[in-house]
């Protein structure tokens, strides 16, 4: 692992967070931060990008991207679009009138453009 919480960061600690909170704002707190981690990682995928395919590296003498540094790069990506399909999903539950209400397979299909994560949230058994 290399990134570590700092105790000296300047987010608030336990004593100031709420006793309880709603499954809803609970549910809307996760989609919001699914959306801003699907943000942060198309920056970085874009950066890794534009650094595994630069020409001036190949100019400058370096190697060539190696298969697995593109397969890394299309993991980046693949894990971006699961996170924003998450978070779309996750909005469909919020506008449910209730967390029992039938959502229709077609919606939740067309939130999740991965094939592998749409079959793994409509295949709960």
């Amino acid at each position: 692992m290399i990134f570590a919480d700092e105790p000296e960061s300047p987010c608030p600690g336990n004593a100031d967070l709420p006793r309880n909170i709603s499954a809803r704002d609970l549910l809307a707190a996760c989609e919001a931060e699914l959306n801003r981690q699907a943000a942060a990682l198309t920056d970085l995928d874009a950066a890794l990008g534009a650094v595994l395919l630069s020409a001036p590296c190949a100019a400058k003498g370096r190697a060539p991207v190696r298969g697995q540094d593109m397969a890394a790069l299309q993991q980046a990506d693949r894990i971006r679009q699961e996170m924003e399909g998450l978070a779309r999903a996750l909005a469909l539950v919020l506008k449910a009138g209730s967390l029992s209400d039938a959502l229709g397979g077609d919606e939740i299909a067309a939130c999740t453009p991965v094939a592998a994560l749409r079959d793994r949230l409509l295949r709960l058994s």
